[in-house]
């Protein structure tokens, strides 16, 4: 069953995760530096049992035990299909 947003009924979420990136440095000209990813590696972490999910929407945290459920509505009535 899908879950969205008690407040907006928008069912798109972020988090963060954190992931293992292989790749190149670089040091810039005004000395700072730059990574460039070649390839994405396992995910090591995330921060969701912390801080829940973002709303897309709302941009609103949410802790799972708050969203609710989409109520029968199809899958693009439930994210507010644009």
């Amino acid at each position: 069953m899908m879950l969205v947003c008690p407040e907006c009924l928008e069912g798109k979420f972020s988090w963060v995760v954190e992931q293992v990136q292989f790749g190149a440095v670089y040091e810039l000209e005004n000395g700072g530096y730059t990574e460039e990813t070649w390839k994405n590696g396992d995910i090591v972490g995330d921060d969701i049992a912390d801080n829940g999910v973002f709303c897309c929407r709302c941009m609103e945290a949410r802790a799972h035990k708050d969203l609710v459920p989409t109520n029968g509505a199809t899958d693009d009535a439930a994210v507010g299909a644009e």
